[in-house]
Formats: structure tokens, sequence, C-alpha cells
């Protein structure tokens, strides 16, 4: 347990902040070459202290125009150096743990590097001008309803469903019940039968729900959200009992309401692209072989009984996403 504590510690050194850590000067010609400090075979120098003053905020460094603070705060920096000896002395810098933290570290470092050269400032309003022309479905869409249904292959059961629900049909918990129990699409049982968004036929856009004509012109005769469609619709055998969810008002955004999201949408697919190029030049240099048969066989122990589900906040990717 003490190994793994100091193993901890030590991960925490290797990458706090601390502006030393040079081999010895060469040079001390120079006011910023001049040691203040030799740890070992280490020593921090004027440069290295101002270093890391100047990465603090304006406000924090104002506190080191005090001889008291700046003793301080050299004492810190020559205790990291102790530490940082020691830790590696007694080995921990072989820890498999912290080798994986500092590779994941080094991956960072790697990216901030590739990304560092695409600003979201350099993203013309040009580039944007053409994005806006080129996804039309995106910013500007017609008036949509969402609809949800219950779908049975029985005419008979399924009136005498619709002719129960018409009579209290605003009645959610109903409905719900009523598609868990009954309705025969498995893909949106669980959600009330919902089947999203769609515009009427002659305004449909790209992405949204495809319906069958008849049920789209069905959904569309229903007046009022909550209520239900009076008759049964029937697709290819199938009986389908409607219910307006939702409505939404049309979309109609200028250019200058969306050029910023517009500009950050770029920047974003220009990170991952960039990445993503990268990342293929790299395998195509390197020998990678990659065995996907073998996932389907790797056994994934189940969760016991009353732990529930373990929060994905808690995952802990192998290489974490640069944030974007």
């Amino acid at each position: 347990m003490a190994h793994r504590r100091f193993a901890v510690w030590f991960m925490m050194l290797a990458f706090a902040p601390s502006g030393c850590g040079k081999p010895p000067a060469q040079d001390q010609g120079k006011d910023e070459d001049v040691v203040l400090a030799k740890v070992g075979e280490v020593t921090i120098t004027v440069a290295d202290f101002e270093e890391t003053i100047n990465a603090y905020s304006p406000y924090l460094r104002q506190k080191y125009n005090s001889p008291e603070m700046r003793k301080q705060k050299l004492d810190e920096m020559v205790e990291f150096e102790l530490l940082a000896l020691e830790a590696k002395s007694l080995g921990y810098d072989k820890d498999p743990g912290i080798q994986e933290a500092v590779k994941q570290q080094l991956v960072r470092e790697l990216q901030e590097e590739i990304l560092e050269g695409i600003k979201l400032e350099d993203i013309t309003d040009e580039e944007a001008r053409a994005y806006y022309d080129a996804h039309p479905d995106k910013y500007h869409k017609p008036p949509q309803i969402r609809v949800a249904h219950v779908v049975l292959d029985d005419k008979v059961k399924a009136q005498a469903l619709l002719d129960e629900l018409m009579a209290d049909q605003t009645n959610a918990v109903k409905w719900r019940e009523a598609v868990v129990k009954y309705s025969l699409d498995e893909t949106n049982k669980q959600h009330g039968g919902d089947m999203g968004y769609i515009s009427k036929l002659e305004e449909r856009t790209e992405g949204e729900p495809v319906l069958p004509d008849a049920i789209v012109i069905a959904a569309h005769q229903i007046a009022e959200v909550g209520h239900i469609h009076s008759e049964l619709v029937e697709v290819d055998g199938k009986f389908h009992i409607l219910k307006l969810t939702s409505t939404r008002p049309a979309i109609d955004r200028t250019f200058e309401q969306v050029r910023r999201q517009i500009q950050s949408i770029i920047w974003k697919d220009k990170r991952e692209q960039a990445q993503k190029d990268f990342i293929d030049g790299l395998k195509k240099k390197a020998n990678v072989k990659v065995n996907y048969k073998v996932l389907g066989e790797i056994q994934i122990p189940a969760v016991p009984a009353g732990e529930g589900e373990a929060s994905p906040a808690a995952e802990v990717p192998t290489i974490p996403a640069k944030p974007l």
C-alpha cells in the first residue's frame, strides 16, 4: 500500500509545473542562467524561477514581490527536486501505473503539438458561408410534429384498444402502458412508441425519420398535442394508433445568427481531421496488426445484482481524447 501511495505521489511530481529540472547551465554570462540552487546534478536557475512565477495569474504573481515569498517558492522548488530524485532512486519511475500515466501525458503533449496550428480565429467567413450554403437543412426547417404509435397486427384488437385510449386520450400513463403491453414495434416501445419529429410529405428534410406516407398524413391531421388520431392507420397489414406528442415551429436562421457556431464546427472538424491524418501517417510507417475477431471471445463480467451500472464518468479511456 505504501508503495502504491508513493507511486501516485511520484506521478503528481512528474506532471507538476515546476520550471526546474534542467542540467547545469553551460553559459553563466547571462543573468537568467545564474544558478539559484543545485540539487544533485540538477540546477535551478533564475530563468527557471521566473518561468515558474510567470506561469501564475497576474494577481498571484504580485505576492512574489516579497523576499520572504520568493524564498518560500525557491525552497518549494528545491524540495520538489529532492523528492523527484529520491523517487527515481527508489525505482518508482518503473512503476507500471506511472509509466502508463507518463505515456498518456506524452500523447496529450503530442496532440497539443498536432493541433496547435489550427485556431478558431483562423476560420474565415468564406469557409463558414460555404458550410452554411452546403447544409440548408440544418438552418432552415419547416414546422414539425412529434408522433408516437402503438402497432398491432389484429384489427379487432387494435380498434378495441383505440376506443379505450380515445376515452382518455390525454392520459400519458395509460398510453405508455398500452405501448409496452401491445405494440409490435420493439425499437421504440420502451420510449412510449416515439417515432421522432416529422415534416409534411412535401416538406421532408434530410435526417428526419422516414415514415410511411399514410402515417405522416394521418399524424398531421391530429389537431392538439396529447390527442390521438380517431382512426386506425393500416400499413402493410399492421394497424397503427397514432398520438401527437409535441410540435416545434419552423427554423429559419440567417448566416449571421449561426456564423460563430459554424466556425466552431469547422474548427472542430479540422482538428479531428488533422489528428486522423497524423495517425494514418503513423500507421503507414508502423507495423500495426489488429485482431478484431478475438474481441467477440472476450468475456465481460456481469454487474452483480444490486450494484447497478457503472457510471460512464468513471470510465477512463486508454488514450484520453484531446478536449476540443
